[in-house]
């Protein structure tokens, strides 16, 4: 119901898209994003969802909409090793958020409690695409909650593919040095700031959008 109206900008981003192109769907939830990307742009999707009952609905909502032939989805998640270990879930329902391949993230103040984990099987993006002789995506969107520093660290060698063009990623500020060490690991990767979009408004709002585009040639640093 909010799909085109949660995240505007995200839609914008996601209409830049060229027809065709490799779209790679970080922390899908139950595919919004994803649905819209296959649907309206003709992408080749690539959807990672790690919470088993999320992933669940994700694949119905692709079957539902007929494009299983287009989106190809993983209940996996992504991190800056592979291995084997677990997620941890504030919650069992099917699209909750703030889930977490790192325990330490469950921290005072936050916010955020662990409810519960599952077992879960860790790739790099760099693996993920070489294990499975994979094309590096042209796209991608990043929205994992406070593990997308990780996700870029195990990206070193997909970052810097050509074909890469765009990438969105939602960062928390409310940790000024995490924040800037993720958007450090883009600058290295020669991707810079295109549009930086609060997703809440007010001024206690730490939560972010940023677009890096590889064309762009000025930054925002976070405030």
């Amino acid at each position: 119901k909010t799909m085109l109206t949660k995240e505007p900008e995200t839609i914008d981003w996601l209409d830049s898209v060229p027809i065709g192109d490799i779209f790679w769907d970080i922390g899908a939830s139950v595919g919004c994003f994803s649905l819209y990307a296959a649907r309206a742009r003709e992408a080749v999707v690539v959807s990672f969802e790690p919470m088993s009952n999320t992933y669940a609905v994700l694949t119905e909502n692709i079957h539902s909409n007929q494009l299983g032939s287009q989106i190809s989805a993983f209940c996996v998640a992504l991190s800056e090793k592979t291995t084997v270990g677990y997620l941890h879930l504030t919650s069992r329902v099917a699209g909750t958020s703030e889930h977490s391949i790192d325990p330490d993230n469950d921290l005072a103040g936050s916010g955020r409690r662990f409810e519960t984990r599952q077992s879960s099987l860790s790739y790099t993006v760099d693996d993920f695409i070489s294990n499975f002789n994979l094309q590096v995506p042209n796209y991608i969107k990043i929205d994992v909650d406070g593990d997308e520093r990780k996700i870029l660290l195990g990206a070193y060698e997909t970052l810097r593919e050509p074909s890469l063009k765009s990438i969105l990623v939602e960062i928390d500020e409310k940790d000024s040095a995490l924040a800037q060490e993720s958007i450090q690991t883009l600058s290295d990767a020669n991707f810079h700031i295109q549009t930086r979009t609060a997703l809440k408004k007010g001024p206690e709002n730490t939560f972010f959008n940023y677009v890096f585009s590889r064309s762009s040639r000025y930054a925002v640093a976070p405030t």
